[in-house]
This record gives structure tokens, sequence and C-alpha cells, in this order.
């Protein structure tokens, strides 16, 4: 028994890190839950119009999105797209998309839709984390 615990542990002391990205994004969403939770807080002790029943509904809807965003970066259950960025195209819906070509290591290229909030550029290597049609984040590769 002891043996199988030790080899879970070393098993889990290994596994690599948690991509910035990712943990930016974590982070993110956890802080709207705690903000939303205190403004609701804060004005429910102000006015004590119920605005702590609409903080707290709207927080419990930020708290399992939260929980999935944890539990897809925890269990790895996400897609890396790795590759150098070979072309950057607007859309037409009104720019707020860049059609963006991506070319990995091997020669493949990978066609993605990507929001124009990143500050993504054409010849610097990225990689993608995408959850089906779900966009997580994006890192730059250093070089």
């Amino acid at each position: 028994m002891f043996c199988r615990l030790r080899k879970c542990m070393n098993m889990q002391r290994n596994r690599p890190a948690i991509p910035e990205a990712l943990k930016m994004k974590l982070w993110t969403v956890g802080s709207f839950v705690a903000g939303v939770l205190a403004v609701g807080i804060y004005m429910e002790y102000q006015m004590g119009d119920g605005f702590l029943k609409l903080s707290c509904v709207c927080s419990v809807c930020l708290g399992i999105r939260f929980v999935e965003l944890f539990w897809i970066i925890y269990h790895r259950k996400y897609e890396v797209i790795e590759g150098e960025v070979v072309r950057i195209q607007n859309c037409q819906e009104r720019g707020k998309r860049w059609e963006v070509i991506a070319r990995n290591g091997e020669g493949q290229e990978k066609q993605m839709m990507v929001s124009s909030i990143y500050n993504i550029r054409k010849g610097k290597e990225y990689c993608f984390y995408w959850k089906g049609s779900e966009l997580l984040g994006i890192e730059e590769k250093e070089s």
C-alpha cells in the first residue's frame, strides 16, 4: 500500500507545470468570482435591495465556469497547437477575428480563427491551447 502511495506521489511531482496562459485564465475567472461576490456584499450593506442574491447567483455561475476550467486544465483535456504564424488575415466580421495559419515543426499548417484581442505577430512561434472550438489561451514561445 505504501509503495502504491509513493508511486502515485512521484507521478504527481513529475507532472509538467500548468502553462502560464492557462494559469492567468484561471486567476482571471477566480478573481471575477471574488469580485462579484464582494461587490454584492457591499451593495447589500449599502442599499439592501437584494443585491446579495443577484451577486450570489452570478458568483455561482462564474464558480461553475471556474471549476470546469480547472478540471480541463488539471486533467490536461485540452489540445496544444504549437507553431510559427505564417499568415494573419482579417475576417469580414468587422475586424473582430483573425484568420491565423500556423506551421508546426513538421511543416503541417493549421488554420484557426482567433480573436483580435490577442497580439499575434507573423513570424513568431506560439502555443495555442484549445478545448473543442474554444480557445483557452495563447502563449508566445521563447526563441
